[in-house]
């Protein structure tokens, strides 16, 4: 017979194997049961990449915000407004990285639009703004014509480019323009260079600096020929002339001719033939016999 003691050590054998049969079974269950993935879990990603793309397209080509009206402020010559208006045409035209439309209101870049009308146009005072869905408006601080030019066949408003923009019908529409006479120049067309980009705006900063200096008579007009730069000859109305260079300071040349004609010259500018500035300290002048 057998004893008691080996009968419980298999029993107790037993027991374990038969306790982790159940969990066994239930893995097995599991892994040959297993509920299908729906759909929506499969696809879900997919379809959002997909909206994603759809919307960014549609957001950028199809035409919703494309820019289709450009304001100009604050620019009295409509051939100048014409050619800032043709500037940024020419900007719309051009696609960033080669694939985002320049034409679009969000992806527009008034940096690089203003970039170009500094460097072409010379404008540094210059605002761009965007308006939805699709205006832009350009605000010129700064008054880009620099004089009339006078030639035998007419006046011709000059940009700071040194570029003739348009025939002045009216001279005394442009009262608060400085009279430009180039002694080389009997005709120009629309859009030709009559001056380097360089000579314009001084010209144009030397008319303010003159209208706004007190005990010079009133300038009649500028003349020069470039031959002879960078000579200027400034004409009052009185008759006499003055001397100056367009290489050195507008203010302190001013300032010279301010002192002299206060001093020295103060009785007598009825006489005065001609006053050159153009040496700093050194003045000359000649006086009518």
């Amino acid at each position: 017979m057998f004893s008691r003691a080996p009968r419980k050590e298999l029993k107790k054998k037993f027991a374990k194997s038969n306790f982790r049969l159940p969990q066994t079974s239930t893995v097995l269950a599991q892994q040959y049961n297993v509920k299908p993935k729906s759909w929506w879990r499969v696809w879900r990603w997919r379809i959002l990449i997909l909206c994603l793309f759809a919307l960014v397209f549609v957001f950028t080509y199809s035409g919703i915000f494309k820019i289709r009206n450009v304001i100009i402020d604050n620019v009295p010559s409509p051939a100048t407004a014409a050619t800032i208006r043709g500037l940024i045409d020419d900007i719309l035209r051009q696609h960033k990285l080669f694939i985002l439309p320049q034409d679009n209101l969000v992806l527009f870049s008034s940096a690089a639009a203003k970039k170009t009308l500094r460097e072409v146009m010379f404008i540094t005072a210059i605002d761009i703004d965007k308006h939805w869905p699709n205006v832009v408006r350009v605000s010129v601080g700064e008054d880009i014509v620099v004089g009339v030019l006078k030639v035998e066949s007419g006046y011709y408003t000059v940009d700071r480019r040194g570029v003739v923009i348009n025939q002045v019908q009216d001279i005394t529409s442009e009262i608060d323009k400085t009279v430009i006479v180039d002694r080389g120049l009997t005709s120009v067309n629309i859009g030709d260079e009559v001056m380097s980009p360089d000579l314009g705006p001084w010209l144009q900063d030397l008319g303010k600096a003159w209208r706004g200096s007190a005990g010079l008579p009133k300038l009649a007009r500028i003349e020069y020929s470039v031959a002879e730069l960078p000579k200027i000859y400034l004409i009052t109305e009185p008759g006499w002339q003055v001397y100056a260079s367009n290489r050195e300071s507008i203010t302190d040349q001013l300032g010279s001719l301010q002192a002299l004609l206060a001093g020295l010259l103060a009785t007598n500018q009825d006489k005065i033939e001609y006053i050159d500035v153009r040496f700093g300290s050194k003045l000359f002048y000649k006086l009518k016999e």
